[in-house]
């Protein structure tokens, strides 16, 4: 499959408002063609998603924030921001 052939079926299937699952079912597809598809072109990181039900949303890991007062430490873990 070339890419403006997957990029049809990715169309489509954005247009759908259905998840990529739901899409795959109903068009008898592979769910894991279309990964497969998607990932060959990396379409997962340079396209918006239309629908994030399919997209995991960014995670920051930092340092913790520092405290002002003298009886708190910081803790030496890193923390998740969500």
């Amino acid at each position: 499959m070339n890419k403006e052939e997957f990029l049809s079926i990715l169309d489509r299937q954005r247009q759908s408002g259905m998840s990529i699952k739901d899409f795959c079912e109903n068009e008898a597809y592979p769910a894991s063609c279309f990964y497969y598809w998607k990932s060959k072109y990396a379409l997962s990181s340079k396209v918006k998603v239309d629908n994030p039900v399919d997209d995991f949303a960014p995670v920051r890991f930092s340092s913790p924030p520092a405290y002002s007062e003298s009886n708190v430490t910081p803790q030496q873990t890193p923390y998740c921001e969500i």
